[in-house]
């Protein structure tokens, strides 16, 4: 009987320790989504984020055969080993 209560708390140390390691995991966890919120909310209130959206210059529009015969023209076929 001696020897199983003491197993007993054994085990309930375990789940305390394990239940432990899961609360600072979950504070990490909570402290890093902050953070990464505060920042992207602080690059986007400088205009930080308007680097990141690609606008085109150019008004004119090409044809895709126009594009088609300049990747062939960039591009090797040949799959042989030299």
């Amino acid at each position: 009987m001696f020897i199983q209560d003491i197993r007993e708390w054994a085990d309930s140390d375990l789940y305390v320790a394990d239940h432990n390691i899961q609360n600072k995991r979950s504070k990490y966890r909570i402290a890093v989504q902050k953070d990464l919120r505060d920042q992207f909310r602080s690059e986007e209130a400088r205009g930080c984020m308007g680097h990141l959206v690609q606008r085109s210059t150019c008004k004119e529009s090409r044809p895709i055969l126009d594009i088609e015969y300049l990747w062939e023209a960039t591009t090797s076929r040949d799959f042989t080993d030299s």
